[in-house]
């Protein structure tokens, strides 16, 4: 990024500051007021161990990731209607299983085989008490934890009772046979033979009975089984809602969007721009001065009658630079023109000249806008003749219609009677004449001439003038319109534009505080 374009979006920022502020402030405002409406939230957590795994000596991979599976599938299930149904149903809740989905939510830690099952609420004894609920249903729905724990205890007895049994019949088989190698009888030996088989049977169906039980029993600390090991308890404080951080950002993006609709108007408003003197010339042409608004009042010449305004400060500033600009030709004859009218053209140039007269200056200040005459009425001036009757008669004396003004050294030439195309008056030799003969008991002539993008008069004045400065009004003029003016003076005029007035500019700080010191003078 250039330095030109840092500067151009920095005078933008600078020109739209209030807007961005309001644009960030209203946003977050209203953040702010709808985050404080919010009730608080609260979250309710309660864990489930799936499967027995840690419960197991030696787990193999095969039963991990069986555990995993199925806590997957509980956590998925956890959200299902057959589970908020079954809580909303057992605690009596005034809600959808529907809108109870939205307050759940399950995280599954596969390293661990553990379900977490959490739940908002704006009530922390709900939250908990639906938690819990949650679980209970998921363990109800686990196949091995539907086995009746009556029946397991029954099991645990019977195979204490088989164990007993079978220790007592493997030492009567134990007894038996020892018994049998001290007997010499036949027949003795068989009744003891039969007694040690019959104590074989029964010990084998003990032995039978006993892996059965025990067999059943192992089955049920299989994968798919569930265990609370850590209920929810309501919690004490809320969950962070991060209200600023939501007012940031809204106060971001309306910051992003003005600033987005700024730059959009600034790449669609072709205007002339007054960035301060550092500035880059204007059209090609260096600028002669920057003129605040002036107040359209009547007859109000703030150069005269507030000397010590910023206005009157600017016209002083741009008087400095006109006579740093014009060579040393004796009474040399300046013409101010426009683009277009209503640029506040007129009302600049009574103000340069009544601040040129105060310096001492003798000033000739003639209206050759013959078609819109204005200067008259800032001089309060009863019309009795004017320009418009010199050029038309040729035997006026020129002295005749040269009117003085309230201002000490500032005489005025009216325009005289409206002409409705004045452009062979303009451009003939009676009026080079007539300029030639006037100027010559003066310092200066200042010529005010019509729109020049209007009618072709001021590219007719710029023929007799020794310089040429193009006001533009800062506030409407488009560059457009301004590089057309400019280019007609340049290529049809004489050649004479010396630089650019910039009218009706906003004052910089520095241009406040100047004006500021002055007045405390």
């Amino acid at each position: 990024m250039t330095s030109d374009t840092l500067r151009k979006y920095l005078s933008v920022v600078r020109r739209w500051w209030w807007l961005l502020i309001i644009s960030t402030i209203i946003p977050a405002g209203i953040a702010h007021y709808l985050l404080a409406g919010e009730p608080e939230i609260y979250r309710a957590k309660a864990t489930l161990m799936v499967g027995t795994t840690l419960q197991s000596a030696h787990p193999d991979q095969s039963t991990l990731n069986m555990s995993n599976a199925l806590a997957r599938a509980y956590a998925e299930m956890a959200t299902r209607r057959i589970i908020t149904q079954a809580v909303i149903d057992r605690l009596g809740l005034q809600t959808t299983p529907e809108r109870l989905r939205e307050q759940i939510a399950t995280l599954v830690r596969p390293e661990a085989q553990l379900l977490e099952v959490m739940v908002v609420d704006i009530d922390a004894e709900a939250a908990a008490l639906i938690a819990n609920a949650i679980t209970e249903e998921l363990v109800n729905q686990a196949p091995d934890n539907r086995l009746d724990p009556l029946e397991r205890e029954f099991s645990e007895t019977q195979m204490s009772e088989l164990r007993e049994k079978i220790i007592k019949a493997n030492e009567d088989l134990e007894q038996e046979r020892n018994h049998l190698s001290d007997l010499t009888s036949a027949a003795e030996i068989s009744d003891a033979e039969q007694r040690i088989a019959a104590l074989e049977r029964v010990q084998g169906m003990y032995q039978s009975t006993y892996a059965s039980l025990l067999n059943s029993m192992m089955m049920s600390h299989a994968p798919n089984i569930l265990t609370i090991i850590e209920p929810a308890r309501p919690p004490i404080t809320p969950v962070s809602q991060k209200r600023t951080l939501k007012m940031g950002i809204a106060g971001l993006a309306g910051l992003a969007l003005s600033l987005s609709s700024v730059m959009l108007m600034e790449y669609f408003d072709d205007r002339i721009r007054w960035e301060g003197w550092g500035q880059e010339p204007i059209l090609g042409l260096p600028v002669y001065g920057a003129i605040p608004q002036i107040p359209r009042t009547e007859e109000h010449l703030v150069a005269w009658e507030e000397p010590e305004s910023y206005p009157a400060e600017a016209i002083r500033a741009l008087r400095t630079s006109i006579y740093l600009g014009l060579d040393s030709r004796p009474s040399p004859v300046l013409l101010i023109a426009s683009p277009n009218p209503q640029d506040g053209k007129s009302l600049v140039v009574a103000n340069l000249a009544a601040a040129m007269a105060s310096q001492g200056q003798r000033v000739l200040l003639i209206d050759a806008d013959l078609r819109a005459p204005r200067l008259q009425r800032y001089f309060s001036i009863e019309a009795r003749g004017g320009l418009t009757e010199l050029l038309i008669e040729t035997k006026t004396d020129p002295t005749s219609v040269v009117q003085k003004t309230h201002i000490p050294n500032l005489d005025l030439i009216p325009a005289g009677a409206r002409l409705t195309d004045p452009t062979l008056l303009l451009g003939s030799s009676r009026f080079k004449e007539l300029l030639e003969q006037i100027k010559t008991g003066y310092d200066l002539v200042l010529l005010d001439g019509p729109a020049v993008l209007v009618v072709p008069d001021s590219l007719l004045l710029s023929g007799v003038a020794d310089e040429v400065l193009l006001l533009v009004d800062a506030q409407s003029t488009s560059q457009r319109a301004s590089l057309r003016a400019r280019n007609l003076l340049v290529e049809q005029g004489k050649g004479n534009l010396s630089g650019i007035i910039l009218n009706r500019v906003k004052p910089t700080t520095q241009s406040y505080y100047y004006g500021a010191a002055q007045k405390k003078r």
